[in-house]
């Protein structure tokens, strides 16, 4: 089962709704790392609709900015080391064939 790198979950008391914040690591194919993503989830709204005050549209905003710095920090990571092992394994079939002649 895939599970979240981070998630939090944000209650509004004064509307019952529910607001569920993550960020998944994108899967590599083929060696490739795949873009990370942030998900949001609204529970407990009428029409899919969350009324907030300027305070909590702030915690959330800060949230999803905080979420996804670290998925442009993780993907880059990601792509790096993805990079360097191609490095490796291209140096060392340079060596191979330098040895074979």
């Amino acid at each position: 089962m895939v599970k979240p790198v981070e998630s939090l979950q944000l209650r509004f008391p004064y509307t019952g709704a529910r607001v569920d914040v993550s960020l998944w690591e994108g899967p590599t194919i083929k060696g490739k790392p795949m873009p990370s993503h942030v998900s949001i989830r609204l529970s407990n709204t009428e029409k899919g609709i969350i009324s907030m005050n300027p305070e909590d549209a702030l915690a959330v905003a800060a949230i999803l900015q905080n979420y996804a710095f670290q998925a442009l920090k993780q993907d880059a990571k990601r792509r790096i080391d993805a990079w360097r092992v191609r490095e490796s394994e291209a140096e060392l079939e340079k060596i191979v064939e330098d040895v074979g002649k």
